[in-house]
């Protein structure tokens, strides 16, 4: 299927999984994965939806500031420039905790293969307002978290057939410390473990998630192997 005809194929396939009426108020934007995934053996793509009316009101918001939108990405794609920035010798994975979930992204490349949501949250790890802080009686969501990522890190090796994960970076959740979470996650995990902060940059302005993505929504990098998903504003 040609690539100007993707995005209608994938509107036309998500009918029954948006809500009632929902493709008439949403934006809809596909991008291929690599052509090694799985192998070779499928051609895939992933479909980007996003509501048209938070569109409209970011791009309203953006033209009251000192600068010129030139695109919007999902996180997944600007966190694929960070990654790619740094050229890593193997394949990366990319966790983004927030407060009741979270997202867990896989790159290799310079290209993404892989985006999960996770359901397990900084609240429920006991980070953040109101929680009563990490328990060593009570280590369910930290394994819980632990077997999700890992699951992941399978599905990329055994399914899509990328071979390991080499490391696993973790972008720092915005007012919240999670030393203490760092070290007993990656004990649960086969995989070595790193804060995703703003060192990488050579600056010495404190990063958090929010920021680090939208370093990479700002970052102009050549991608070879795929399509930046871009939602448009007509």
């Amino acid at each position: 299927m040609a690539d100007d005809e993707l995005a209608d194929a994938l509107r036309f396939r998500m009918r029954d999984l948006l809500p009632p009426n929902a493709e008439q108020h949403s934006v809809i934007q596909a991008f291929r994965l690599p052509a090694d995934a799985y192998r070779g053996r499928m051609d895939m793509a992933y479909a980007a939806v996003a509501n048209r009316a938070d569109i409209r009101q970011l791009v309203d918001w953006c033209q009251h500031q000192p600068a010129r939108l030139r695109q919007l990405l999902i996180p997944e794609l600007a966190c694929l420039q960070l990654v790619a920035g740094q050229e890593p010798e193997t394949p990366v994975a990319v966790l983004n905790l927030h407060d009741d979930d979270g997202t867990i992204a896989l790159f290799a490349a310079g290209a993404l293969y892989l985006s999960r949501r996770i359901g397990t949250g900084l609240k429920a790890l006991g980070v953040g307002a109101g929680a009563d802080g990490l328990s060593l009686q009570n280590d369910a969501p930290l394994e819980a978290l632990a077997l999700e990522i890992q699951r992941s890190l399978d599905y990329f090796d055994s399914q899509q057939g990328m071979g390991v994960i080499g490391q696993l970076w973790v972008l720092p959740p915005s007012g919240e410390e999670i030393d203490e979470l760092l070290p007993r996650l990656e004990n649960n995990l086969n995989v070595p473990l790193r804060l995703f902060s703003s060192a990488l940059w050579n600056t010495d302005q404190p990063a958090d998630a929010a920021l680090l993505i939208a370093l990479g929504g700002a970052l102009s990098y050549e991608l070879d192997h795929q399509t930046t998903a871009e939602f448009l504003y007509q």
